[in-house]
């Protein structure tokens, strides 16, 4: 495994906690995601962000 991610609405705020809870961070939004009300945030955890902690 290389890499986590996980799109999220950016207005859950408690899903957004959970993410960064669990160590994954911000690394960009997604203007082109399916939803119809807007754009998705995605975060992600990396094999050398995991090994690091």
């Amino acid at each position: 495994m290389n890499r986590v991610q996980a799109d999220v609405d950016p207005g859950n705020r408690a899903s957004v906690r959970v993410l960064e809870k669990t160590g994954l961070r911000l690394a960009g939004t997604d203007e082109r995601s399916e939803r119809a009300e807007g754009r998705l945030h995605r975060y992600v955890l990396t094999a050398a962000e995991l090994s690091a902690r």
